[in-house]
Formats: C-alpha cells, structure tokens, sequence
C-alpha cells in the first residue's frame, strides 16, 4: 500500500454537478473543516484542506429532487411536483443531522419529495454556506487528464463564454439520471403509434391529460410502480405494465387500488398492429430469453410459461417509457469515463476450476447450477464500467479521478454520503491506494464473493436466474414472489439481500472514516476452528444496520401484504397507507401512519 503523497500546496479539485452528490461532498468537506477548527491548533491541516470548485448547469442546487417547478428548467429529468419516496422514511436519514434537528413532529412513513429536499438542502448548509464554491449557470463542455501536467483540464461555459482551468483532482458528481433512455428498439417499434409517447420523467405535463386516458407502461421498476399510483390518483383508466421477466418492483404489490393497474411480466412490445386506429399494441413473450446458447434446452416444450406467446391491448392513449436513464458523461475524455466501452472493454472472467457455490437455503433444491459463461451487472445487460472503479468510486487507471454516484445498493442517498467521505479522503491525501494489480484482484475476488451469495448471484448470472424460475410452484420462493404468499423463507431471503447491502455499504463506511456504522467490529466474532477468515455474509450488523434491513423487508413486505387487504380496502390502499412502526435510524421517534387515504391526500 503507498500513501497518497499530501502536496505542500493545497489540491484543487473540480466538482461536476451540484445534485446530492455534489452538495454532500460539499458538506463532508465543510464538517471536516469545522471539526479541525473546533479541536484547535490544526492551522497546517486546514490549510492542506482542498480549493473546491464545484460546476452546476442549473441556476440551484438539488439535482433531479427539484421538480421543474423549482429549476425553471425548459426540460429535465428533475422528479415531479407530486412525487413521494418509494422508500421508509427512516431510510433518509443522516447521522449527523437528524429528523429530531429538522423536523418538529414525527413524519409519516414515506415522505414527499419536497420534504426529502428541504431536509437536505438544511443538513448541507449547517456548518456553511457551501453553495459559495458553486458556480452556477455554468455547463461542464470538456475534461481531460493531461498526462505531462498530471492536471485535469475542464472547459466551462457560463452566458455563452468558455473558460479553461486546471485541477489537480477531478469528482463527476452528474447523478445516475442524466439522460432519459429513450430505447431506440422499443420507439421503431412503436412508430405506427397514433397515441402519446412520453418519458417518465415528463410527467408534470402529463398531469393534466390523464384523466380517463388507458395507459400502456414500458418497464417494471421504481418509477412504473410509482406512475401506476400517481395516474390513478389522478384519475386515469386502466394501467397495463409490460416487463421483460418477472422481476421489477411492480411484480411485488400484492394489489393496486381500484384493481386499475395489470402487470404483464415476460412480454416486450412487438409491433402496434395492423388495420387497427393505431392504438392496438401487440406484445410477444420474452420468457425464453435467457434460454443458453451454449447447451440445448427443451425449455420450449414445458408449460413453465403458461399464458399465449403473444398478446394484445387496445385502446391505448398514452405510452409511457418506465425505462430508466442514462449518467451524462458525454463531456469526459474517455481515458476518465468508465461508462465508455466497447466489446473489447468487457473483461474477460473465469470461475477457478471446481468451483462450488458454498451452501445456501436455495442448494438443496437447485442442486448445482452450472455458471453462466457471461455474467450480468446490476443495472442492466450493458457493460456499465464498475470494474474500472475501485470502492465503487476511484478510477482504477487514474484514482485521482472519482465517480460519485449510487451504484450498488438500493438505498441512494445513505450510499451517496459514504461515497462522499471516500472522495473526501481521497482529496486531502488520506487514503492509502494500493496498486493497480491489487485493486483489479480485489475486484476479481468481490465478484467470486458475490457468486457464493444467492441475491447477489441472482442478478448476475442468468442461468442461476433460470434455475430459480423453474422451481416447482408449491416451493416457497414461487409461492413468495409470483403468489404474493409470504413465508419464514422468503423473509429470510429477503432479509438476506439487504443483509448483503449492508455489509456493503459497512466495509466502505469504515474505509471513508464515516460517523456512523452498521456492523459490529470484526473482533467481536472469533474465528470458528478449520476457518480461514470470516465469509462476508457471516458478519454481524450492529443495531443501525439492523434497523436498515428491518426497514427494507417491511418496504417489500408492505407491497406483498396488499394481497391480504379486505375488498374493501383494496379499493384504495396503498403501500403508502401501511402503519409501520419503524424506528428512526438516529433520532428518538417513529414514524407515524397517514391520518388521510393516501389517495385522497393533494400532493
């Protein structure tokens, strides 16, 4: 390991976007310095402290959590005015600004999207004003790495004139939701199309033409599931979602209010059909997608997929693509984007020989499945660059370039803070790096820890995907994810998975020096006899990480459960309507039910 080497002159650092990436970089930097001020006779150390230039397109800060409303924006991929969080409450709260600092009463289990920003912008100017090392109105046109001067050269442009200037160390803070993914498969498809084709992130003008319209969603993630919600509150007809496969937060709501939302997994769109008013949209089954190439499958001939190959919906007014995004790096020189790639960027990877998956709750029923040749990424089947990053966050090829952006768990805003510390240390010298060699073998050796997990391995290995949708239907994790029926199993699944996230984000957090954790120190647990190490997911939480994962399985649990609601309340309940009682991460409170149907409620 060598020490990152501390200048006698301070770093300069450039800071790409003012979203919460960039505003908790900002803050973490502000508290280190508040913290040197306060001990007393750190005059060298604050001195050393990075010069922080931070870029912002946008005339505020926030990022995607300001609706259009609040950055006057022309067109963004900012959230709507009415968006509520699809996460508990608790889940956004930070250790050293507490709901108990900010909020006079205990908020209800899922909070608005304004309160979310509030919060947020009060917790980063606590100690400062950070917004003063923020230039706003001003767009990033370029970076590169100059390999002579060993300086990052950024070209800004603010009211129409280009500015250059060099920075020793270089954080894209742009945020995940650059770029709306418009699929360009899915638009040829849907060329015929007499009706609206609009992204998720357009809904604020969608509001008002709602009402009445039959909507067809592409995609089956956070914001489908959300969009379902918000159009019926709104007043819409029937919602028919299609999703590639089975997966997808919406393939977890146990019942949509009104009985207005139908879920249609495995099925992509094939065309709009023929001798139709342009409104008939015609889907084929992508069950067999991940059939392998490699070895022959009768898969064909089962009657695991029980429903017409293809399938039609009429009617359709409105199309929305609940299709993700893309981060906007376009402005990065490619020696310092690990989005850029082609085929022969895809590494190359081999399980040792005689690999075997250690033994799980899944093995007995399994057996052995052999790997898959290629394994996936979280994210999608594209080559996302996370091997190229080290901690998720430093540039293997050049580390004083940083990616600040959610990547590995499902809790974006606690994972984007850690990663902020990381950047924080890593500008002011404070990280130990070790070689490029060790940093790849570390990564080889996660991804083989990962294998050996079975949420982990489930996402990134089709095969394995496979084998677990063919298990019987009267097996508990069919019965859990495709009847909605919870069991002692798939609670212990589940808690599994965010277990794994956990632990996670607790190996990084130690790393980043953060002021919280989640795990019980490693010396607490003694190696049992004939073990070399403790396995990663033989590690033990602390309460906060408990608390984390708790809160986790409620969120799905509370989506499955809608299954058991009376007819009645099936006529109006959402997962936002659950009495959870959750404890807050760090304050002294629990959140509280909605005293309103959520339906009901203005947003």
């Amino acid at each position: 390991m060598v020490a990152t080497p501390i200048n006698s002159q301070p770093t300069t650092v450039a800071v790409i976007g003012c979203g919460p990436g960039g505003m908790f970089f900002l803050h973490a930097l502000a508290a280190k310095r508040k913290a040197l001020e306060a001990k007393g006779g750190q005059e060298e150390a604050l001195a050393k402290l990075p010069v922080v230039s931070c870029f912002e397109k946008s005339s505020s800060a926030g990022g995607v959590w300001r609706s259009e409303r609040d950055s006057k924006a022309v067109t963004s991929t900012n959230m709507y005015e009415g968006l509520w969080i699809n996460a508990p409450t608790p889940l956004v709260e930070f250790p050293d600004y507490t709901f108990d600092d900010h909020f006079d009463t205990p908020r209800q289990t899922y909070l608005r999207r304004k309160e979310v920003l509030e919060y947020l912008m009060a917790r980063v100017t606590q100690h400062e004003d950070i917004f003063q090392r923020v230039q706003f109105n001003t767009a990033v046109e370029s970076v590169e790495y100059n390999d002579v001067e060993k300086k990052f050269v950024v070209v800004t442009n603010f009211d129409g004139t280009s500015t250059t200037a060099l920075f020793d160390k270089c954080i894209w803070a742009g945020g995940v939701n650059g770029k709306p993914n418009m699929v360009k498969s899915v638009m040829d498809k849907l060329k015929d199309f007499k009706g609206d084709i609009v992204h998720s992130s357009e809904m604020n003008r969608l509001e008002s033409i709602i009402t009445g319209k039959r909507i067809l969603m592409i995609g089956g993630s956070y914001s489908a599931e959300d969009l379902a919600l918000q159009c019926t509150k709104l007043g819409s007809g029937k919602i028919y979602i299609s999703t590639r496969c089975r997966g997808g937060a919406v393939s977890e709501m146990g019942s949509w209010p009104k009985n207005n939302v139908e879920v249609m997994s495995y099925r992509r769109v094939s065309s709009v059909k023929e001798n139709s008013n342009g409104k008939t949209i015609v889907f084929e089954t992508t069950y067999y997608d991940n059939e392998s190439s490699d070895e022959e499958s009768d898969s064909e001939d089962d009657d695991s997929f029980d429903e017409p190959l293809t399938a039609e919906v009429e009617d359709i007014d409105i199309i929305i693509l609940c299709t993700g995004y893309h981060p906007n790096t376009d402005f990065l020189s490619d020696s310092i984007n690990p989005y850029v790639s082609s085929a022969k960027d895809c590494p190359t990877w081999k399980l040792p020989k005689g690999w075997r998956m250690k033994p799980n709750m899944l093995s007995e029923a399994l057996g052995r499945v052999k790997p898959s040749k290629k394994l996936l990424g979280y994210a999608d089947e594209k080559y996302y660059g996370d091997e190229k990053l080290y901690m998720a966050t430093l540039l293997i090829d050049n580390t004083d370039m940083m990616i600040l952006s959610e990547k590995i768990t499902e809790m974006p805003l606690m994972e984007l803070d850690i990663f902020a510390h990381i950047c924080i240390r890593n500008a002011c010298g404070e990280l130990e790096i070790p070689s490029k060699e060790t940093m790849i073998e570390e990564y080889r050796l996660d991804i083989l820890e990962c294998m050996d997990d079975v949420t982990a391995r489930l996402h990134m290995d089709p095969k394995y995907e496979e084998a677990i949708w063919d298990l019987p239907k009267d097996h508990w994790y069919p019965q859990w994810f495709k009847y909605k029926k919870a069991s002692k199993e798939s609670n212990e699944f589940v808690k599994n998975y965010y277990k794994y996230d956990v632990l996670l984000l607790a190996d990084i957090m130690e790393v980043a020096e953060y002021p919280a954790s989640f795990r019980l120190d490693l010396s607490d647990r003694e190696i049992k006899d004939g073990e070399d190490s403790i396995h990663f997911m033989d590690r033990e939480v602390n309460s906060i990480g408990a608390k984390v994962m708790n809160h986790n399985l409620q969120n799905d649990l509370t989506r499955i459960n809608l299954a058991n609601a009376s007819a009645e309340e099936k006529e109006w309940k959402t997962y936002r309507d659950a009495d959870l009682p959750l404890e807050c991460l760090y304050s002294d409170r629990n959140v509280v039910p909605l005293k309103t149907k959520w339906l009901d409620m203005e947003d």
